[in-house]
């Protein structure tokens, strides 16, 4: 929690802190290919562990973000076939209109037994960037998955619970100030709370799964 409330006083909302916290010490290795990254090396990358071989490539569909490489990641991607070990995809899938061809171009450029890191949002605010189409399930993201050929390892929750659900949908609309930033850090404190005791007098699984702010899968070709 701590890691959580520090990153949101210096300016992350709170579904980027939380995923920065789970991906803490994820392996990427070889040629990593980072797809519809905001910019040529995200603030994310300090929380994974980049072997020393690795080798990224940075993908977006504007210059403005000065990416290695330029793409419609609607069509078919820049790469040869097997040529990447690890492909990053965050806050990405709910943009792609076709996920279906986008999954399975994942699948064509890694390497056999590489490894798919993708992160989709659920109870968060419409944001297009430039579209938003989508939400995805745990159920609809497991059978994307598997249908395109991939083996799950594993899928997680980001975040949840009612309070920390609803804290989360008046993130996008507070302007950046210090003082907003320490004030809606109080309020994260104060929803985790209200979350744990929901916990303790319900049945912690079924009240508190329905409030996944996102998904976070592994998945290995």
């Amino acid at each position: 929690m701590l890691s959580i409330i520090r990153q949101i006083i210096n300016g992350k909302s709170l579904l980027r802190a939380m995923l920065n916290c789970e991906i803490k010490g994820m392996n990427a290795y070889g040629t990593v290919i980072d797809l519809g990254s905001g910019n040529r090396r995200p603030s994310y990358y300090k929380y994974m562990d980049f072997k020393s071989n690795s080798r990224v490539f940075t993908v977006n569909i504007v210059s403005t973000s000065e990416p290695d490489v330029i793409s419609d990641l609607e069509d078919k991607f820049p790469f040869k076939d097997g040529c990447a070990d690890t492909i990053i995809a965050f806050n990405l899938l709910e943009h792609i209109y076709r996920y279906g061809n986008f999954v399975r171009e994942c699948r064509r450029v890694l390497k056999k037994n590489g490894r798919l890191y993708i992160f989709v949002p659920f109870l968060v605010r419409y944001h297009p960037d430039p579209q938003d189409y989508f939400r995805f399930t745990y159920e609809a993201l497991n059978k994307i998955m598997i249908g395109s050929g991939f083996k799950v390892e594993s899928i997680r929750e980001v975040g949840r619970g009612p309070f920390t659900a609803a804290c989360s949908q008046i993130d996008g609309v507070l302007s950046f100030n210090i003082f907003t930033r320490m004030l809606f850090a109080l309020l994260v404190i104060t929803a985790a709370a209200g979350d744990k005791i929901v916990g303790l007098i319900s049945t912690p699984e079924k009240q508190l799964r329905g409030y996944p702010l996102g998904y976070l899968a592994v998945c290995r070709k």
